[in-house]
């Protein structure tokens, strides 16, 4: 059996890009954050639900991880707003 290098291995695990949006202080959205990178995701944050629906929109994600209670959108309008979209419908949501 041919031995792998790194550069293969990496080129044959898939990175998974994960939103996090939230009302979050600083230090649970960074400990989110830090916690899902360590296992190997690729995370972006959002300050709020407007903030997350524009970034879900200009890019590709796998998962969004949200909070209930934010500003300007909160939880539930973020997730309503995420299921009319035809884009946007297929993302898993989790809060």
């Amino acid at each position: 059996m041919k031995r792998m290098t790194k550069n293969e291995i990496q080129a044959d695990v898939n990175i998974y890009k994960v939103l996090v949006t939230g009302r979050f202080n600083y230090n649970p959205r960074t400990l989110i954050k830090n916690i899902l990178e360590t296992a190997g995701y690729n995370v972006i944050t959002a300050v709020d639900g407007v903030d997350a629906v524009t970034k879900a929109l200009v890019g590709e994600f796998d998962l969004i991880v949200s909070d209930v209670d934010m500003p300007r959108m909160n939880g539930f309008e973020l997730t309503a707003r995420i299921r009319k979209d035809k884009k946007l419908s297929e993302y898993l949501l989790f809060w």
